[in-house]
């Protein structure tokens, strides 16, 4: 298991067709896993791999906010190195 923090950013120009997110997963420990998604990608991201210790209805306005704002973050996530792969992110080592 490892613990981290979670952004995501809009990566998309205003006014675009396609909605593009940057996903980036930061271990307390340094390393970092990165991803670009569609809406699609993050919110199945989010409601189904990561296994998030919050209610439903506060996900739910994450997820209203990045719509919004085109950024949310998510502190103190603990998921698995297996799971963050398995949903197209990279792991890119801690480089200090």
């Amino acid at each position: 298991m490892i613990r981290g923090t979670i952004n995501i950013r809009s990566a998309s120009n205003p006014g675009g067709d396609i909605d593009v997110y940057q996903v980036h997963f930061e271990e307390l420990s340094g390393g970092t896993y990165d991803a670009s998604m569609t809406l699609s990608g993050v919110e199945k991201l989010l409601y189904n791999t990561l296994r998030l210790n919050m209610e439903v209805d506060d996900l739910h306005k994450l997820i209203d906010e990045l719509k919004r704002t085109g950024r949310m973050r998510i502190d103190d996530i603990e998921t698995e190195e297996a799971e963050l792969a398995d949903a197209g992110l990279v792991y890119l080592p801690y480089a200090g």
